[in-house]
This record gives structure tokens, C-alpha cells and sequence, in this order.
């Protein structure tokens, strides 16, 4: 699990502060909020459904965050497409065009360009675009080195057109895309927040003595506990039914 929440927080972008720092500094937050809780109320239960659920709110909050990044990453490839139809259309070698992504292209992709130069510096054209799209892990990236590799061993009659259609085809898609996701997000973000219901109801019982005193006892606890387990299988549950299946990837059968 905190493997999966280190890849999580890096895909989030909070890679430069140290996964593990963040990853930790969660479970601190949240086993604190758990034992803060467990002390003013006295309910044990309570306290564990507490740090619980605020453990599934920040994973639901680095997975919004990590999708986000992901799609405005996304978004940037046709304007790659356009300045490497320019590139193409004016003879400028690979090298020369990354470079000039590197330093004037979108800033969401300028580090991934900037490593691949580095790259076809120290070795081979077709084995750093290999590494390139096994590094994007996206098709727009897999486009990228697929034309690139064309390019590369049958020349560019006709190559600079399918720049231009590339570009112009990814752009309609990501709208669309992005019409979708936004639909499904607020979907999911409402299904999600439903399962806080019972646990703003269970706050506002404990506000008054018998409300409190009843689920301080032996029994209160385990009915407590008993809704916790269902409020994390529901979350699962939901969770994967609402899952979007990704387009697939140019090279899949190669991975």
C-alpha cells in the first residue's frame, strides 16, 4: 500500500517535496485527526472510522490531482504535433526540433523533451524515441515516436500532412475527451460524497448526552465499526464500477 501511495503522490506532482515525506506526513495528519477525535468523543470507533476516511480523502484527493496533471499533459501534444510539422516543413533535424519543444513548446512536456535530447545525445535516434514513449506511457507520446520513426527510416514524403491531420485529430479528441471526463467526475465526485452521509449524522447524534453515551458503550462501537467496514467496501465498489476505461495505446501489443 504505501508503494502505491508513493507512485500515487509522484503522478500528483508532489514528487519534488519526497513521496515519502508527503505519503508519511498524510498518515500522520490522519492518524492524528483519528486520535484528536477519539479524545474529545471517546469513541474509539468513531476515532478509527475518522482516520479512515480522511486517509480515503486524500488518495481521492492525489488521484483528482494526479488525473488533472495527467490530462493537461495531455492537452499539450497537439501543439508538439504543430511545432514538429513546422520543424519537418523546414528540413530542421530531430535534434534541433526537440530542442526548440524544450525551450519554447508547452511547459508540461519541456522536462520530458528536455530528457529526451539528452538522450539522442548519448545514443541512438530510434533507441531514445523507444525510451521516449516507454517513458510518456501515453498514445500521443506513442504517435510521437511513431511518426518520428517513420520519418527516420522512409524519409518525409508525405510526412509533414500527417503532422498536420495528427495535430488537428488529437485536438478534436481530447475535447471530446475532456467533455466526457468532466461529466463522469461530477458523477462520481457526488456517488463519493454520499458516503459521508452517515458520518455526518452520527456527528450530529453525538452531540447530545444520550447520543454520545450510547455509542460510547461495547455496542455503539461495534455498530460503528460494522458501518465503517461497509462505508470502505462501498467506496471500493464504487470506485471500480465508475472506472473509465483508458483508450489504448498505440504500442500495447508491444508492452
Amino acid at each position: 500500500m504505501i508503494s502505491e501511495l508513493n507512485s500515487l503522490v509522484a503522478r500528483a506532482g508532489f514528487y519534488h517535496f519526497g513521496t515519502s515525506r508527503v505519503v508519511f506526513a498524510s498518515l500522520l495528519g490522519a492518524v492524528s485527526l483519528g486520535l484528536i477525535t477519539y479524545l474529545v468523543f471517546g469513541i474509539y470507533a468513531f476515532g478509527l472510522a475518522v482516520t479512515v476516511l480522511s486517509l480515503l480523502a486524500i488518495i481521492e484527493f492525489l488521484r483528482i490531482r494526479a488525473a488533472s496533471r495527467y490530462r493537461r499533459m495531455l492537452d499539450a501534444w497537439p501543439a508538439v504535433f504543430e511545432l514538429t510539422q513546422s520543424g519537418y516543413a523546414a528540413s530542421i533535424p530531430l535534434i534541433e526540433q526537440v530542442e526548440e519543444i524544450q525551450n519554447s513548446g508547452p511547459k508540461q512536456l519541456q522536462e520530458s523533451f528536455s530528457a529526451l535530447r539528452s538522450k539522442i545525445e548519448v545514443e541512438d535516434e530510434e533507441q531514445a524515441l523507444d525510451w521516449f514513449r516507454l517513458t510518456m506511457a501515453n498514445r500521443y507520446g506513442d504517435f510521437y515516436a511513431l511518426l518520428n520513426l517513420l520519418s527516420l527510416n522512409f524519409g518525409l514524403s508525405g510526412q509533414v500532412g500527417s503532422w498536420s491531420d495528427l495535430a488537428n485529430q488529437s485536438r478534436m479528441s481530447l475535447q471530446r475527451e475532456n467533455e466526457i471526463s468532466s461529466r463522469h467526475n461530477w458523477s462520481m465526485a457526488i456517488a463519493k460524497f454520499g458516503l459521508l452521509a452517515p458520518w455526518l449524522i452520527v456527528l450530529l447524534l453525538i452531540q447530545r448526552p444520550e447520543g454520545l453515551s450510547s455509542y460510547q458503550s461495547a455496542t455503539g462501537n461495534q455498530v460503528m465499526l460494522l458501518a465503517l467496514v461497509i462505508s470502505v467496501v462501498a467506496y471500493v465498489v464504487t470506485d471500480r464500477i465508475g472506472r473509465v476505461k483508458q483508450r489504448s495505446r498505440v504500442f500495447d501489443a508491444a508492452e
